[in-house]
């Protein structure tokens, strides 16, 4: 295929995995200040999975990039 093309298809699943990780993390800090602790049972473990996953992906970006250079 295209070089750029698999660049790309390479590039931008991974960085929107780490996006949304990032995001996953602080919608958790700030959902466990105001909501009931049940919910906290389910919402801040599925973010750290989430974060968790996307704290690998960024890796697997930086360590492409690095390769690539």
């Amino acid at each position: 295929m295209n070089r750029k093309l698999d660049t790309f298809f390479f590039y931008f699943p991974r960085i929107v995995m780490a996006l949304i990780g990032l995001s996953a993390f602080i919608f958790a800090a700030w959902f466990c200040q105001f909501y009931y602790l049940y919910l906290n049972c389910i919402v801040v473990p599925t973010a750290c999975l989430l974060a968790s996953h996307g704290i690998q992906c960024a890796r697997q970006v930086v360590k492409a990039y690095r390769y690539s250079l």
